[in-house]
């Protein structure tokens, strides 16, 4: 087995012992519920390279559910959006590259991943002026091959009163307004029109501007999401969320009270 990656055949021999016993003590701590520990547990320059190779990494995301039937106050942005279906002409526009650091880079490069698989629909905010602020999916259980193929088999398959909110993406001209929970509301409420009465969408555990931002549209925690590569083969299942995590998530999402 070679790594390749900077570290000598010798270092691996002599810590891969630590590693597995590292990687059984996870399996335990994910069995008494404690998930960050055991995510912790990756944070080590070894398993930055098992996680490269995929002999061993985890990583974890809130499961988060919306139901229509609920009664609740959609939030309002500080500009006035409406939303409707991605344009041809949008797409230069929200993914400008230009002044982007690398990491938003990225993210724009998954950002066109998701436009050209043609995975629908793809949902934009627009201002009064027409400027499109926001984008973000809403897929019915119709494109369940299209969720499985353009994920690589990550998210769960929609049953017949589900849609899924994937791919949220802010231009970074129109941050700090409160978009977000406004624009995802409006597009969520959308599900309705293909016949869905809840929508789900997965948010990692530390993207906590995300997750405050799904409170703040009506979501909460229902499952995880955990996506475990062992020995180069991947393996998804939605454990429930354990009640210290879920404890942790309403004091890290909780709004903060106003001050005068």
């Amino acid at each position: 087995m070679g790594f390749n990656l900077g570290v000598s055949m010798e270092e691996v021999a002599i810590k891969r012992n630590d590693f597995y016993g590292k990687v059984r003590k996870g399996w335990e701590l994910l069995a008494k519920g404690n998930v960050r520990d055991a995510w912790k547990l990756t944070n080590n320059r070894l398993y930055s390279i098992a996680a490269k190779e995929r002999i061993y990494s985890t990583r974890y995301w809130y499961g988060l559910k919306r139901y229509l039937v609920d009664d609740f106050q959609n939030p309002k942005a500080k500009i006035n959006i409406t939303v409707r279906p991605l344009e041809e002409r949008d797409i230069d526009y929200l993914l400008d590259t230009t002044g982007l650091t690398e990491k938003e880079v990225k993210q724009i490069n998954y950002q066109r991943k998701l436009v050209n698989s043609n995975l629908q629909t793809c949902f934009v905010a627009v201002t009064e002026d027409g400027k499109p602020c926001y984008m973000q999916w809403l897929v019915g259980p119709a494109n369940n091959h299209k969720i499985r193929s353009t994920f690589n088999g990550l998210f769960p398959q929609l049953k017949a009163n589900e849609a899924l909110l994937e791919g949220a993406y802010m231009h970074p001209a129109y941050r700090g307004l409160g978009i977000m929970p406004d624009a995802m509301c409006q597009i969520a409420e959308k599900a309705a029109d293909i016949g869905a009465s809840e929508v789900i969408t997965f948010v990692k555990l530390n993207n906590i501007p995300s997750l405050k931002g799904c409170r703040g549209c009506g979501f909460s925690p229902y499952s995880l999401l955990q996506e475990t590569w062992l020995l180069k083969r991947k393996y998804v299942t939605m454990p429930p969320v354990p009640p210290k995590l879920l404890k942790e998530y309403d004091i890290a999402t909780a709004s903060k009270p106003k001050t005068a």
